[in-house]
């Protein structure tokens, strides 16, 4: 049988492992969400810069 101290640790490590994964579940799923709101956008011609608020890109040369 394990020793409170050291199941007490184990408990601990378990649920820093668990926080670590839903954090990056979380930002996983919020990177997939703003990406399918791209996709929309794309989809219905509005993933335009002048939709979204930027400048047209210009083009110059390297001289």
């Amino acid at each position: 049988m394990r020793e409170a101290g050291q199941e007490s640790s184990i408990n601990v490590l378990d649920s820093l492992s668990e926080l670590k994964t839903a954090q990056i579940n979380f930002v996983d799923a919020s990177y997939n969400a703003r990406l399918s709101v791209y996709r929309v956008l794309r989809a219905v011609g509005h993933l335009r810069p002048q939709d979204m608020g930027l400048d047209e890109p210009t083009l110059t040369t390297a001289q």
